[in-house]
This record gives C-alpha cells, structure tokens and sequence, in this order.
C-alpha cells in the first residue's frame, strides 16, 4: 500500500505541474517563434531591399548609357529628387518591418495550436487517469484509518476490509493494464483487415448481445432492420464500435428508458447510424471532450461509475481509420444522439 500511495503522490504532483505549466509553456514559445519569425523577415526584406536597389540602379544606368551612348550625366536637380527619396523609401521599409511584428505573432499562434491542443488533451489524460488511481486509493485509505482508530476490531471487520481493499487494488490494477495496453491498441487498429461487410447484420448481433443487459432494466431498444446495407471495414472492429455505443446508451439510460437504433441511407454512397437514448444529457461543455481517454463529463461522474472510460475513445479510433465520421449532440428534448456515417459501395 505504502508503494501505491508513492506513486499517486509522484503521478499527482507531475500531472498537476503537468497540466499548469502548458500555458506558460507556450506564451514562451509563442513569443519566442514570434521574434524569431519576425528576425528572418526583416533580414529578407532588407537584403532583398539592397538588391533590388543595386538591381534597378544598374538596370536604369544600362538603359540611359544605351540611349545616350555614353555615361549619363546627372543633374543637380535630379540628384536632389534621389536624395529626397531615400528617406520616404527607408520610412515604407520600416513601416513594412514594424507591420511583420504583429503577423509574426499571429503566424506563431497558428503554428502552435495544433501542438497546445495536442498536450491539453495529453494533459486531461493525465488528470483523468489521476482520477481513476486516487479514487480507490481514498477508499483504501479510510477503510484501513477506519480500522486503525478502532482499539479492538473484531475478525468480521478485519475481512470486510481486507476485501473491500483487495475489490480497490483489482480496480487500479485494471485502470494500470488498461493505461498499458491503450497505446497498443491504437497500433493494433492501424492494422486491420479490411473487407466486405453487412452493416445490418452486425447491428443486429449487437442488439442481441445488448437486449439482456436493456431487458434487466426496463428499457424499451427499438431497431428498425433495414434492407442489406455493405460497407467496406473489419468485421470486429465495426462490431465493438456499435457494440460500445449501444452499451454505453443503455448504461446511461434510467429504468423504464428507451433507445432508439436506426441505419438509413443518404444521398451518395454513404449509410448513417444513429443510436438515441433518453439517458444522461451531455452538458456543452463535456461534448467537445467525451471520445478522449478515462474522460468522464460532470453528469457521468454524479452517476455510478461504469466502465473504465476508454470505450468512446476505442468508437473514436475505429471510426477513423475506416474513414467514418462521428458526432454526437445531447438536448432536454431529444435525448442523447451518436450518430456515425459509413460510406457505402
């Protein structure tokens, strides 16, 4: 135990440093990108300034020995106008330079945002696997300060805390194997074997796989079958994509529920299934958030803890490499909606 709560304090105290010091981190960065941007620009334009004076100087020089035969004379009237020039032509080049500062800013921000929402998302990672390892670590805890306050506990109380430490342990070392083997699996579904597949027979395993768990708590699971539908995909993977979405459906549905399945053609060759449930609504805030890994949005956490939160991030890797587009949108009125749309052949 005393291993374990060193490594949530080491784990804690480097996702929260972790998570902190990305805004710092990138003001930094950005402002050095920034200047540094800013550096090469104005080294172009004034390298590119003289040559292009020393270009023109002589270009106009060979125009007029041309035309005259022999080196032209310059006047003193338009040596004036030369000379009165060169400051305005200096005051636009500097001018130039001055305007690159605020571009050069706005050029950093772009270059950087795909990596600061890279390590944001990486930083809620961290902050929610924080989560899964400090919650049964606080109950271990109190269940062994529990014990400890107690002078004379007797045996039945020693074993009902032994297991309830023991149920803990086996929570965080599936939360650890899960964190282990997530990587692995993103590897493993770049891999996949691709062929033709029915998409109505699959939802129809699915609904027969998920039936029981739906019957178990009243809710009403309505499925439309469809005519064949064939996309070209791996067999599994678009079985545990729908399967994971059905399962989550009726887990967040209350008793007496309903969740609605549909798969309809639309315009073009593409297919599109939507699962509806009457279930938890997803506020806006968490929507933007809910396919990342051990992400668990404010209702969701008000609510009995299921699963090992990975299984809309797994629907979100699946429906990527088979080209899939997914959404979801949750309102009062229509309930929860995942909705994902295949392409056809």
């Amino acid at each position: 135990m005393v291993i374990l709560k060193n490594f949530w304090k080491r784990f804690a105290v480097w996702g929260t440093e972790f998570g902190t010091s990305i805004p710092n981190i990138f003001a930094s960065a950005k402002f050095k990108i920034a200047l540094l941007y800013f550096l090469a620009n104005a080294v172009i334009l004034i390298i590119a300034s003289f040559v292009v004076d020393l270009y023109i100087g002589k270009f106009i020089f060979k125009e007029l020995f041309s035309l005259f035969g022999s080196e032209p004379a310059i006047d003193a009237t338009t040596a004036r106008i030369l000379e009165n020039m060169k400051p305005e032509i200096w005051t636009t080049r500097i001018i130039r330079i001055v305007i690159m500062a605020p571009v050069a800013y706005f050029l950093a921000g772009i270059t950087l945002k795909p990596i600061q929402k890279a390590l944001e998302s990486q930083s809620r990672f961290v902050a929610n696997a924080s989560h899964e390892l400090r919650t049964p670590l606080a109950i271990m805890k109190t269940n062994s300060d529990v014990i400890l306050s107690n002078p004379n506990p007797t045996k039945e109380e020693l074993i009902t805390t032994l297991k309830e430490n023991t149920e803990e342990m086996d929570r965080m070392t599936t939360t650890l194997q899960v964190l282990l083997s997530f990587s692995g699996y993103e590897n493993r579904v770049n891999k996949l074997i691709f062929s033709k597949i029915d998409l109505t027979k699959i939802i129809s395993r699915v609904i027969q796989l998920a039936r029981r768990q739906a019957e178990q708590k009243n809710i009403n699971l309505e499925y439309n079958e469809t005519s064949k539908i064939i996309t070209n995909g791996n067999s599994a993977a678009i079985e545990e994509l729908i399967y994971n979405l059905v399962k989550n459906a009726v887990s967040y549905t209350p008793k007496n529920g309903q969740i609605k399945i549909k798969l309809l053609p639309e315009n073009g060759h593409h297919v599109l299934l939507s699962i509806q449930n009457s279930g938890t609504i997803i506020s806006d805030d968490d929507l933007p958030h809910i396919f990342e890994p051990f992400y668990r949005g404010e209702n969701a956490t008000n609510t009995k803890k299921i699963g090992a939160g990975l299984g809309l991030a797994i629907v979100y890797e699946i429906a990527k490499i088979h080209g899939a587009k997914i959404n979801v949108e949750s309102s009062p009125k229509k309930g929860t909606i995942f909705s994902v749309q295949f392409k056809t052949i």
